[in-house]
């Protein structure tokens, strides 16, 4: 009878480990549980394969499959060498049939690609092309400020190109939307070498004709720094200038470094001081002091500041001249005058 009992309990523990099989899929509609709940213990769930081929169709999956939906699955395999690979893929039902695709990819070396299964630096992420539409690549943002969020986006939406943009987007305050600060650290405030550094270059070599920074609102120019180092305000065109403004200016001081000479020449024995004469007739001919430009040439010219101070200053100066040569002159009549009136006395 013992033996009996012996044989009905084997029988039935065989019967229970042919329920799980090797070749086909093994389906329960409970809950299964791998691991222990006892403390310091060590739980392990391992997947294994040959080692060969090599690639992705070494592939070892886990996958979460729906009876009328698409599948989501964790994938590892081996490279050609020693080196593994790890993927999470999802799939899209109504555009690829199901069948899951990478989205995230972690390879050998700690690389990770977001949308891209061969990712050359630390995090590489490839978004779909979205035809009419700014693609948004990344956007950072916090749970209690949702409308305040850092993205990285393409600012266009022209099918096949990418113009990148940071957008920072602020709508809590009126503070900055975007805050950009370079840092240093407390006992670095020294050298020549600038905290923060924009620079606008090509591949081995600098801009030479485009615009280096543009301040903008809305796609319009306000502030332009163009490549010859030269800054437009209120305009793109400097016209050769360091700085152009193009509207209303005011400082507090201005001190400006004159190329020519001062016109102190024109005290020298040596300058040719025109006569009255000669720049009465100037004047009624071409209808502006000699050597001072015309309304029409500072229209379209603009005005030296230096060099006008210098030519107002030369005429100040000739006007001088005139002035003492004239009390000269009257001093010689006022005493001819009075030997006149001092002989018609005597007689």
């Amino acid at each position: 009878m013992k033996k009996i009992i012996t044989f009905v309990f084997l029988l039935g523990s065989l019967q229970g480990h042919a329920q799980w099989s090797n070749t086909a899929d093994n389906i329960t509609t409970g809950n299964l549980t791998i691991g222990s709940t006892v403390a310091d213990s060590y739980s392990k769930f391992t997947i294994k394969g040959p080692n060969q081929p090599t690639g992705i169709t070494n592939k070892r999956d886990i996958s979460f499959e729906f009876s009328s939906a698409g599948q989501a699955q964790i994938r590892s395999y081996r490279g050609t060498s020693w080196d593994t690979y790890l993927q999470f893929l999802t799939s899209d039902y109504a555009n690829t049939g199901g069948i899951p695709t990478p989205r995230l990819h972690i390879n050998h070396d700690g690389k990770i690609g977001i949308g891209t299964i061969t990712p050359t630096v630390a995090l590489d992420i490839l978004m779909p092309s979205i035809a009419a539409t700014g693609e948004k690549i990344m956007k950072l943002s916090l749970p209690d400020a949702s409308n305040d969020f850092l993205s990285f986006e393409n600012a266009t939406a022209t099918d096949g190109v990418f113009l990148p943009m940071i957008l920072g987007n602020h709508e809590t305050d009126n503070r900055p939307a975007l805050t950009i600060i370079g840092r240093v650290g407390a006992n670095n405030d020294q050298g020549t070498s600038a905290v923060m550094a924009f620079d606008s270059r090509l591949p081995t070599s600098k801009i030479l004709t485009r615009p280096l920074f543009q301040w903008q609102s809305l796609a319009i120019p306000y502030m332009t720094l163009s490549s010859d180092g030269s800054l437009g305000i209120g305009t793109t065109d400097t016209k050769g200038y360091k700085l152009a403004v193009a509207g209303n200016m005011i400082a507090e001081q201005v001190t400006v470094k004159l190329k020519g000479n001062w016109p102190d020449y024109v005290f020298t024995p040596s300058y040719n001081l025109l006569s009255l004469q000669e720049t009465e007739q100037h004047i009624k001919e071409k209808g502006h002091l000699p050597g001072i430009p015309s309304a029409e040439e500072v229209k379209n010219n603009g005005v030296d500041l230096g060099e006008m101070n210098a030519k107002l200053l030369q005429k100040i100066e000739e006007l001088t001249l005139h002035l003492i040569e004239l009390k000269k002159e009257n001093e010689s009549l006022n005493v001819r005058v009075n030997q006149l009136e001092n002989s018609k006395k005597e007689k």
